[in-house]
């Protein structure tokens, strides 16, 4: 039975933000103390998956940043989607995703499906495999519920539809080695223990979760960012310490914030090393509600993403979010009642925020540019992640003194 461990809470790490075990960590006294991310997303331990080889179906660029084997069933309506949504998401990252397609047709499950992938296998020896699968699910509702005694002609005009040989599709089609080959893809199926369809591997370890297009397109970008996180805790940064300010130029204009190193010298060293290193070019805000907040920081866009470690709160007594322009860390975790996870990401109050005292560290306070945080693309993935406009950007952060 293939283990379903690796990736069950993969979703789940999603939902809450929480990407990766840590472990602690110590460090010389010039490095400020934090916990570092163990391991990245997908665990890295062995694949029970056969690797992509040059006998799969794929698409997309060999040594991918991010693979995707999909075991699919032509008759089977998630599979369809399924199919769908890999195909946006290969085509959206051309360079960095590769999708491989195994059938495993379930005649138990949809009587027509064992045809069906007859009918790959035989376009597939035409080189005409993706053309005959996208078309099939398109084509899937006039098909699936065909008299068996209409389906077979019906490929063949399908195949005619693609420009194939229809002498050689029909030969091919019931032939001894194109059944050979579906009952070998079931076969291979089965002993990986795989029962139903759609199943999904990515990079080699079993997903289980959510198969929507948000949900797997969050996957890539937080393994694209796993590129530019850290593996060791910030140095100690000079100038830390004497009330610098920010300059934060963004799509919309600057916002100036005065930070707090008395109040939270963790969390105003942590961003200092960030903006000086990059991290915040370039990055959006994610999520602007009007009125309440805008929060930023998360370069992969999801609002999930972090630096790769986590660092301490630090609730000063009498430290509250109590006007507009007051800058707190937004640990992801936080909103599940786990303390300690903060990162990268912070937010901007639009006003009093009262909810929000003793449960984030609050590191500054915007002494310009309110006007232009109100101008803020609003957004909110919480509650629509589907349908967002294209959020407004740091462009990038100026600390001062230098």
């Amino acid at each position: 039975m293939t283990p379903k461990t690796p990736l069950a809470l993969l979703w789940i790490a999603l939902t809450l933000g929480l990407l990766s075990a840590v472990t602690g960590c110590e460090f010389p006294v010039r490095r400020m103390a934090c916990t570092v991310a163990e391991r990245g997303l997908i665990p890295d331990t062995p694949s029970p998956f056969p690797p992509v080889s040059a006998a799969d179906r794929a698409q997309g660029p060999e040594g991918a940043r991010v693979t995707f084997i999909a075991y699919l069933d032509p008759a089977c309506r998630r599979s369809a989607e399924l199919h769908g949504v890999l195909t946006a998401l290969q085509a959206q990252y051309p360079a960095e995703v590769s999708v491989a397609v195994r059938l495993f047709p379930l005649q138990s499950l949809h009587y027509q499906s064992q045809l069906a992938a007859q009918a790959l296998e035989a376009a597939d020896a035409q080189g005409q495999f993706w053309s005959m699968l996208a078309l099939l699910f398109e084509q899937q509702d006039l098909w699936n519920t065909m008299d068996p005694a209409r389906f077979e002609p019906a490929l063949t005009e399908l195949a005619a539809q693609l420009g194939l040989d229809a002498g050689r599709f029909a030969a091919d089609l019931g032939s001894e080695a194109t059944l050979a080959r579906v009952e070998h893809a079931y076969d291979d199926a089965i002993a990986l223990g795989l029962s139903d369809t759609p199943a999904l591997a990515i990079n080699g370890q079993y997903y289980e979760g959510p198969l929507d297009a948000w949900t797997l397109g969050a996957t890539i970008e937080l393994l694209r960012l796993e590129a530019q996180q850290f593996h060791e805790c910030p140095p100690l940064q000079a100038g830390a310490d004497k009330a610098p300010t920010a300059t934060l130029h963004t799509t919309q204009g600057d916002i100036v914030i005065a930070l707090l190193p008395e109040q939270a010298p963790l969390a105003v060293n942590n961003f200092i090393f960030l903006a000086r290193q990059g991290w915040y070019d370039n990055v959006p805000f994610h999520r602007v509600i009007p009125e309440t907040f805008l929060q930023t920081g998360d370069p992969s866009g999801t609002g999930l993403g972090g630096p790769g470690y986590t660092f301490a709160d630090e609730l000063a007594p009498g430290a509250s979010f109590d006007q507009a322009g007051l800058v707190g860390m937004a640990g992801a975790a936080t909103a599940t009642g786990n303390k300690d996870h903060n990162g990268s990401q912070f937010f901007i109050t639009y006003g009093p925020q009262p909810a929000l005292d003793g449960q984030h560290t609050l590191f500054g306070r915007v002494i310009a540019g309110m006007d232009v945080a109100a101008k803020l693309t609003p957004r909110d993935p919480v509650t629509d992640p589907t349908d967002l406009p294209e959020p407004d950007r740091i462009l990038s952060i100026e600390i001062s003194p230098p």
